[in-house]
C-alpha cells in the first residue's frame, strides 16, 4: 500500500478515535442525562469493537490489511446498526487521501 494511503487510514483511525473519546466520564456525566450516557457508552464500545483489528493492521504498517473488506465491514455494521453513524468516515478517509497526495 502506498506510503499517502496509509497515511490516510492512520488518520482515520484518529478521527475514530476522536470520536470514541467522548464518552461521558464521572465528572462530565452531571452534564449528560442517563440515556444520553448510555448511548455514547453503548456507541464507543461498539465502535472500538469495530475497529480493533483495524488498529493492529495501522501498528503492522497494514501488511495484511484489506481495504475492501475493511469498507465493507463499515457497511455491515452501519446496516446493523443505523443508530450508529458511522458511514461519514469513508468521507474522512477520502478527505485525508486527497489532503496527503
Amino acid at each position: 500500500m502506498e506510503h499517502h494511503r496509509k497515511r490516510a487510514y492512520r488518520y482515520l483511525l484518529y478521527q475514530f478515535l476522536l470520536d470514541i473519546r467522548t464518552a461521558p466520564t464521572p465528572d462530565s456525566s452531571a452534564y449528560f442525562t442517563d440515556e444520553q450516557c448510555r448511548n455514547q457508552v453503548n456507541y464507543a464500545g461498539a465502535v472500538a469493537y469495530l475497529l480493533h483489528n483495524f488498529a493492529l493492521a495501522a501498528a503492522d504498517d497494514f501488511i495484511a490489511f484489506d481495504e475492501a473488506t475493511f469498507w465493507q465491514g463499515i457497511e455491515s455494521f452501519s446496516q446493523a446498526n443505523p443508530q450508529l453513524s458511522v458511514l461519514h468516515f469513508k468521507k474522512v478517509f477520502e478527505m485525508a487521501l486527497t489532503d496527503s497526495q
